[in-house]
């Protein structure tokens, strides 16, 4: 049987399935695959790991993404994965995998962005690989980073939980419509959301001061990750379609595109933002924290019993429709 056959969802079950029985035992493994991160105890410490891919020809074209903007974004996603664990940068490796048609100042501007990037999100940057590929550019990071006490994972998630996302989302995927159809500019916001992610790691001290019952980032877009969120938590999730906030930029692009800005906010990924379950009682304080900090929150459901991993909007008159999308390799 083929990974086509079974779907993106299916082989990533199987193969934790098999990595647990091989090493779930261990005491040292306190998070193990299937999650936004791993997460290990050494010692005293818990370290958090996490591995991102960059290929081209799948995730990137050369001619709509700068070597700059390539470097910035193989760390941000990596600290995104971080971040939705609680944890604090505390260094990364960067492998390359290149053609042998690139220049140097193509690669110094690669490592100039990965090197700001990390500069940025107070992450060291160590050292990494270099090799020839087979076919094209491959940009692969791996990140490590620190919790202080308790750590947050997909499966924390509890019966009336509100459901917060931080950021607004569908920007990045309408600043890839735009480079793909050729419209606007690259100085266009959107684009610019696609390029160089923002994940909120700035916000990490003030979150940890509540209690998340669970997180995840958007990589994957709003839904699909909510149902993973959902799933792992063995709950149904509720989204309020009309509270999805959805920015002035993104609906100016959606203007030029002649697109409807809210099924990118819901399905078109990237956004590298936090969606997070808390407490009904503590939503709107930690909402109001955010917004006080500098940030923007919102919270847009809740969790629910009903089927593990099933996502259900609601429009404006509270009519449910089930919602589903968002995207998969295979």
């Amino acid at each position: 049987m083929k990974v086509t056959e079974i779907g993106e969802r299916s082989f990533v079950e199987r193969l934790c399935q098999r990595l647990t029985r091989r090493f779930g035992w261990d005491p040292r493994l306190k998070v193990g695959p299937g999650d936004d991160a791993a997460v290990v105890s050494v010692g005293d410490c818990l370290v958090v790991l996490t591995v991102d891919g960059q290929i081209e020809g799948v995730h990137f074209r050369r001619s709509w993404m700068p070597f700059y903007d390539l470097g910035w974004k193989a760390v941000a996603i990596s600290i995104s994965d971080l971040t939705s664990m609680g944890a604090r940068p505390l260094c990364l490796l960067l492998s390359v995998a290149l053609s042998g048609e690139e220049t140097l100042e193509e690669l110094d501007q690669l490592y100039d962005g990965a090197a700001d990037a990390c500069l940025r999100f107070s992450c060291l940057f160590v050292g990494g690989d270099t090799s020839k590929s087979g076919d094209g550019l491959w940009v692969v990071s791996t990140a490590l980073g620190l919790v202080n006490g308790s750590f947050w994972t997909r499966s924390g998630g509890k019966d009336g939980d509100r459901l917060i996302v931080t950021g607004s989302l569908g920007e990045a995927a309408a600043g890839l419509l735009l480079l793909e159809k050729a419209v606007g500019t690259n100085n266009d916001p959107c684009v610019l959301r696609f390029r160089r992610p923002e994940p909120p790691a700035d916000l990490l001290p003030l979150l940890r001061s509540f209690s998340l019952h669970a997180a995840i980032d958007i990589s994957d877009g709003l839904v699909l990750d909510a149902s993973r969120l959902a799933f792992s938590s063995g709950l149904e999730a509720v989204i309020d379609l009309p509270s999805v906030p959805l920015s002035k930029s993104l609906k100016e692009a959606c203007r030029l595109l002649d697109h409807n800005p809210l099924p990118l906010a819901l399905t078109g990924g990237e956004d590298y933002q936090l969606l997070m379950a808390v407490s009904a009682s503590d939503a709107d304080a930690v909402v109001t924290a955010i917004t006080q900090f500098g940030g923007s929150a919102t919270v847009i459901g809740s969790l629910r019993q009903g089927t593990p991993g099933a996502v259900i909007g609601r429009d404006q008159e509270g009519k449910p429709v089930r919602l589903s999308g968002g995207y998969q390799h295979f």
